[in-house]
């Protein structure tokens, strides 16, 4: 059975927040028909588990000052990064915010503000200090971290609407 353009549109905006055997549903068609025409079509899904929180904004209560702040943070100190892993003939991306820094009160306050994970790096020579590190690495929560600081970025801020548009492509 042959896909109309109109079909191909609605999986177009289905595919990244809907699982396979919803759409099957839709379209009555197999899972695994859903599955290779998105790949014909060149759509990436979001992992699976991730479909259904992909859309739900952790941070929306988040004051202002909190996300003014933190965007200084990470155009400052931080890192916003996409890695591309390869597992066997598949590749996927990973994206994370990070920050290292000598204070842990700063650690704490992003960890308490926005989750993430707090690793610990011990100093390597007496003249050096401890360093810790905060990070998200979520991509759906990296997703909405950079939506929320977007409009406070100077630095980084390509690489933010860089990062967005892909995940919003997804």
């Amino acid at each position: 059975m042959y896909w109309t353009k109109d079909e191909e549109k609605q999986l177009k905006e289905l595919y990244p927040t809907t699982n396979s055997t919803e759409l099957s549903k839709i379209f009555n068609r197999s899972p695994q028909a859903i599955i290779m025409k998105a790949r014909l079509l060149g759509l990436k899904a979001i992992n699976h588990r991730h479909r259904r929180t992909f859309l739900v904004n952790p941070f929306k209560n988040i004051e202002i000052e909190k996300i003014s702040y933190f965007a200084g943070i990470i155009d400052g100190e931080g890192c916003i990064s996409e890695y591309i892993h390869k597992k066997g003939k598949y590749n996927f991306k990973e994206r994370r915010i990070i920050v290292c820094n000598t204070s842990k009160q700063l650690i704490d306050w992003l960890y308490s503000n926005f989750g993430g994970q707090i690793t610990f790096k011990r100093k390597t020579k007496e003249r050096y200090k401890e360093i810790w590190r905060w990070e998200i690495f979520n991509n759906n929560k990296v997703y909405h971290v950079l939506k929320l600081i977007l409009p406070f970025l100077i630095v980084k801020k390509t690489l933010a609407e860089k990062i967005i548009k892909d995940v919003e492509t997804l």
